[in-house]
């Protein structure tokens, strides 16, 4: 138990440290830093943003929490190509918005425009979207402005069983069969979230059942690392000396 304390102990002073420092820094950024969070449903996302921007308002740091845009999508069939459509081209309005700004603050996504992939790979498999609209909607992300996104993106697999479990009984989109081909696509675009992100981590969330305090910890950890490490890269990017003058 005493290890585990000192352990406990030990993030903690390095999560306030690097919290210290994101506060004193983060006005050298001439724009925001993006975090994304992907994954299975029920694999505690939601509860972390929440934790994450309460975390980084109480330490006086800027923070944007956006929302899952299924909370609000005023389309209800979620089984036809508008839904699917409506949520990208959200995503993108939000996107194009927090990359315009100039304002250094931390913009939290809670399934950002990466996380639309692997949803709509699994809508083709459940047919609610056109297979050969798929290289369509793709091609948005390899466009210019895509390539400025860069966000640090934490990826949270949970394995159905776990995921039903959380929710308490399966549904239309918790269950078996659909989390099943989710979890197979999540994994398959792993490649595609660690190429446009500055930095990708992938978190199995099973070995948290019943340990809350302990996961939550751990992704704070990594993401005020993370956070922390972009800064010092702008900072130490600026300090760099130009090269020789032609004047020498």
């Amino acid at each position: 138990m005493e290890k585990a304390a000192e352990k406990t102990d030990v993030r903690l002073q390095r999560i306030q440290e690097n919290l210290a420092y994101i506060k004193a820094n983060l006005n050298k950024m001439d724009g925001p830093i993006i975090i994304e969070f992907t994954g299975t449903p029920k694999s505690g996302k939601t509860t972390l943003v929440t934790h994450l921007q309460d975390i980084f308002s109480r330490c006086g740091i800027p923070v944007d929490k956006k929302r899952e845009t299924a909370e609000y999508n005023p389309i209800e069939d979620k089984t036809i190509e508008e839904y699917n459509l409506w949520m990208i081209m959200e995503l993108m309005k939000n996107t194009s918005e927090d990359l315009a700004s100039k304002e250094p603050k931390i913009v939290i996504y809670d399934r950002g425009v990466l996380d639309r992939i692997p949803w709509i790979k699994t809508s083709v498999e459940d047919g609610s979207f056109p297979k050969e609209d798929v290289k369509a909607i793709e091609g948005l992300y390899a466009t210019k402005f895509m390539q400025k996104y860069k966000p640090l993106t934490y990826g949270f697999h949970t394995s159905p069983a776990i995921s039903i479990l959380r929710k308490g009984k399966p549904g239309r989109l918790v269950n078996e069969t659909t989390l099943g081909m989710f979890n197979k696509n999540f994994t398959a675009s792993e490649p595609f979230f660690k190429r446009m992100s500055q930095n990708y981590t992938h978190i199995d969330t099973d070995a948290y059942q019943g340990k809350l305090s302990d996961f939550i910890l751990d992704v704070v950890d990594n993401v005020t690392k993370d956070t922390r490490r972009v800064i010092e890269d702008k900072v130490q990017k600026r300090k760099l000396p130009e090269g020789p003058s032609f004047d020498d």
